[in-house]
């Protein structure tokens, strides 16, 4: 796991910013679900236990779950799965999403099985689903929270995966969508009713590639002034910017740090316009004292356009205004 995926899967973790995320995909942002009433799951040991010949890909499955986090309360089953960036999209995302809600719901079934002796009845049908019809299921949400810095690209739902299909079998392939937070896009109004770092977290990386926006924010936005460290550092690694962070703080000023970065890359600019600015002197001098050498040797000078273009890289319109210029 990488540094970015690990910061991430810590961030989300914490009860209060996965209820946020949850309360914003399902309620719009208001605070339905509640981070007391969630419960922790292991994703390391929530796969189907096949056996035989399926054991390889139990435990593909079991691996690749880890990467997940999971919680519970008593309305549903929700998995978050982080996409730290553009390199690790996963174009088959909707398969891969409706496989692991089917694994979750199988799951279920089984507890069953194990749990509630009245599900198994060998003189109905109940014998071959170990199901009872009088037994529920409890809904599976997954979201998916892309952390990249680029517009999400892959199809967000099975329809999208298709081919041209004829909309008479249309209408019998079964639809699967997933559900995507994508900080780029979303929709900051229903930011406002969160109460975790999570709604910070989400503005700013809503506003990470619009320098005035994330001004504008920084100084309207008291809850910057004391980010939490461990939000600092998540967003520091995903928006690949350069602050230092005191590790012996808990809480990390993010206005004063970006701030700061912004001073140290104009500064910078500054610098390097200088160094800019005296080589491009340096050029245009040379430039200057070849045309007046090439005078002096009596060439025209739609010879010497010619030899400037040549010798130094310039189109035929900078060498006429080189040429207009210097008499």
């Amino acid at each position: 796991m990488s540094e970015k995926d690990r910061l991430t899967k810590q961030f989300m973790s914490r009860p209060e910013v996965f209820a946020d995320a949850f309360n914003y995909l399902i309620y719009d942002g208001e605070p339905v679900i509640r981070a007391s009433d969630l419960r922790e799951l292991d994703t390391a040991s929530i796969a189907v236990t096949y056996s035989g010949d399926r054991k390889h890909s139990v435990q593909k499955v079991r691996y690749v779950m880890k990467e997940w986090i999971c919680m519970t309360d008593d309305k549903a089953t929700y998995l978050i799965f982080g996409v730290e960036n553009q390199s690790n999209i996963h174009y088959a995302m909707p398969v891969r999403n409706m496989l692991y809600d089917a694994i979750q719901y199988e799951n279920q079934v089984k507890r069953t099985e194990r749990t509630d002796g009245s599900a198994v009845n060998d003189e109905s049908g109940e014998y071959l689903s170990h199901f009872g019809k009088h037994n529920r299921l409890k809904p599976v949400i997954t979201l998916d929270i892309y952390f990249g810095d680029k517009e999400w690209d892959a199809p967000t739902s099975l329809y999208e995966m298709f081919d041209d299909i004829e909309p008479r079998i249309r209408r019998f392939a079964a639809d699967y969508r997933i559900n995507l937070i994508c900080p780029l896009t979303m929709e900051r109004e229903k930011l406002v009713n969160l109460t975790s770092d999570f709604k910070q977290a989400m503005t700013f990386l809503n506003a990470v590639n619009d320098e005035e926006l994330m001004s504008r924010i920084m100084r309207e936005d008291k809850a910057f002034h004391g980010m939490k460290r461990d939000t600092a550092f998540m967003l520091k690694a995903v928006a690949g910017l350069d602050f230092p962070i005191d590790e012996k703080e808990e809480t990390v000023d993010m206005c004063v740090a970006i701030q700061n970065m912004m001073d140290k890359s104009e500064r910078k600019g500054i610098v390097i316009g200088r160094a800019e600015g005296r080589a491009e002197g340096r050029a245009e001098g040379r430039i200057e004292g070849a045309i007046a050498v090439l005078r002096s040797i009596g060439l025209s000078d739609e010879v010497i356009g010619e030899k400037i273009q040549s010798q130094f890289a310039l189109s035929a319109d900078e060498a006429a205004t080189y040429l207009a210029e210097i008499q």
